[in-house]
């Protein structure tokens, strides 16, 4: 029986099929309508929310919903679409097929005209995806599965249009939690840090993350923390977590002030089992007086009366207490006011840097100049107890551990001259010598604590010797003092004791041989060589980096068969520099 419908009454229909509708169509509650108004009056919607008429958790199993859906303005007539999965609760990871069908209120099959959208959060997230098969006439199928990171109900909307009115049917589908498998490590970042009040890095963060059966990710669910080797105070930010979408879970660790290997327990709450981190390293304090040093790659260059020649690196090494480079980041600045260009500061690395040091025509008479180095630290003493800390029970003894402000010592007199460079720590314009407190961070002693100093300014510096290629010079002699000297055909003549300087005359030295000179510059050639004769044994030597002038040079002269006069050579070619040439004549005699 075809029922018709007034068209007034139609158009409320179509309005109301805006709404959820449920229940119309074939029902007990009697027969369906199909409006016989012209489908152009009204564009029409509707909007179906699916009711389960069957479910189970089993995958094999059957749930559908049945609804009128749209009013088709092509054939005036309603559609009732028709959803089935094969199951509504899925275990992780397992795929369900949708299906979606159409009929028309005789229950006639109807050729659906395209295929629609699926959306849902998980999808939106993309923790899901709905792939559907090519269109087949009045049925459309998909698949749905669940990814890591879907979890719980997700409503899936089915949206489409049919000959230009818009439908939906949802479908809600549980997405089972996987089953707790283990909790493992993931990361210790960093995984060193400093000791506490070093003014380094001084906590870590380590992540752990809860893992099912099935490889997904344990969201929402408690882990308890307990730290082991907590030696020096080391201490976390909180003894418990939850873990997050990712299924992670992280704790902070602040370090102690002794150096010590922590590592963080993370039990999952439910099941008690436990898991260990790896070791975090507690190892970087503060420098301290004594450890800090400072080295050059050649300590003569060739620098004197010189602008870019050879130039020099300079490297610091600060070391804490225990041996262990100083944080990453501490800056190290440097003075050269005597003369040269030198870099201002460097930071350090694994305890080092570096900076350049190269000649700009600048030099105190002698040539020797002074490299001077501050770093931020504390001074020294002896801890008796081994805690890492000055405290009661330690030893500080002022002439050893305490040096006041550091100077520049210009001079070399072992002691801060007015004019000199000083590091003003307590910026009060003048050189303070100490005050018999100690001075540095974590200070714990009932007496000898210096509340003005968390930090002082460690000084370290030491000598570059700006080289003359121009003038190099026999300081010493020896066995070559003379001008010439005889040796019978085919004999040996030895010479020795001869000791090379660059000649300057306002530089004292240190050496018994040449009280006066520099070394010549590092790299400098030095060769002997014979006319007719020979030269038996060492011959050459290349000058490395010294303080003092070098020596003594032996020399081994073989005399010719044939009587005459012959010749011996002293060749010396500084960097950069011509060849200068001494000689000696040989009387080959019979």
């Amino acid at each position: 029986m075809r029922l018709t419908t007034p068209a007034h009454i139609f158009k409320l229909l179509l309005i109301s099929s805006s709404l959820h509708l449920y229940g119309c169509g074939d029902t007990a509650d009697g027969p369906s309508y199909q409006p016989d108004s012209p489908p152009n009056e009204a564009s029409s919607s509707a909007t179906l929310a699916s009711a389960s008429s069957a479910q189970s958790n089993g995958s094999a199993s059957s749930v559908s919903s049945v609804a009128p859906t749209v009013i088709d303005p092509t054939n005036d007539q309603s559609i009732i679409a028709e959803i089935s999965a094969s199951a509504l609760t899925l275990p992780p990871r397992t795929p369900t097929e949708i299906r979606i069908s159409f009929k028309n209120n005789y229950d006639e099959a109807v050729n659906i005209p395209s295929t629609p959208s699926a959306s849902s959060n998980c999808i939106t997230a993309n923790n899901a995806s709905v792939t559907f098969s090519e269109l087949n006439g009045p049925e459309v199928t998909a698949t749905y599965e669940a990814r890591t990171g879907c979890i719980g109900d997700d409503r899936v909307t089915f949206s489409g249009d049919w000959n230009g009115a818009a439908y939906t049917i949802e479908l809600t589908l549980n997405i089972e939690k996987d089953p707790f498998s283990n909790i493992e490590w993931l990361s210790t970042e960093p995984a060193q840090i400093s000791i506490r009040g070093s003014g380094g890095q001084e906590s870590a963060t380590i992540t752990f993350a809860l893992r099912g059966y099935n490889g997904e990710n344990i969201v929402g669910e408690q882990v308890s923390f307990q730290i082991d080797g907590a030696a020096g105070g080391a201490s976390l930010s909180e003894n418990t977590g939850v873990s997050d979408e990712n299924g992670e879970v992280s704790v902070r660790v602040r370090a102690g002030t002794a150096p010590s290997n922590v590592i963080v327990l993370a039990t999952y709450t439910p099941t008690g089992e436990t898991t260990p981190s790896s070791n975090l390293v507690v190892a970087s304090g503060i420098a301290i007086e004594g450890n800090v040093t400072l080295a050059t790659s050649a300590y003569n260059p060739l620098g004197f009366a010189r602008i870019g020649t050879q130039s020099v690196t300079l490297t610091v090494n600060a070391t804490d207490r225990s041996g262990n480079p100083v944080p990453d980041g501490t800056s190290v600045n440097f003075i050269s006011e005597e003369g040269g260009n030198i870099m201002p500061n460097c930071t350090l690395s694994s305890g080092s840097c570096f900076v350049t040091f190269s000649p700009n025509g600048l030099q105190p008479a002698n040539g020797k100049i002074q490299i001077f180095a501050a770093i931020k630290g504390g001074e020294g003493f002896i801890d008796n107890n081994g805690n890492k800390i000055f405290d009661d029970g330690d030893t500080f003894t002022p002439e050893i551990h305490e040096m006041g402000e550091p100077y520049s010592d210009n001079n070399n007199n072992g002691q801060y001259d007015l004019g000199e460079h000083f590091a003003d720590t307590n910026n009060d314009g003048s050189r303070t010598e100490g005050n018999n407190l100690w001075s540095g961070p974590n200070c714990k002693h009932s007496t000898l604590c210096d509340s003005s100093d968390d930090f002082i300014d460690l000084g370290v510096q030491m000598m570059l010797i700006l080289s003359d290629g121009r003038s190099p010079t026999l300081c010493n002699p020896g066995d070559f003092a003379a001008a010439s000297f005889n040796v019978t055909s085919e004999g040996n003549l030895s010479l020795g004791g001869l000791y090379l300087s660059d000649g300057n005359a306002n530089a004292s030295s240190d050496s018994i041989a040449c009280p006066l000179g520099n070394p010549l510059p590092v790299g400098t050639a030095i060769t002997f060589k014979a006319g007719n004769g020979k030269i038996i044994g060492n011959a050459s030597w290349t000058i490395v980096d010294t303080y003092l002038p070098t020596g003594p040079y032996n020399v081994t002269y073989k005399a010719p068969e044939a009587t005459g006069l012959d010749v011996l050579t002293l060749e010396i070619t500084p960097p950069l520099s011509p060849t200068y040439f001494y000689q000696w004549d040989i009387n080959v005699v019979l």
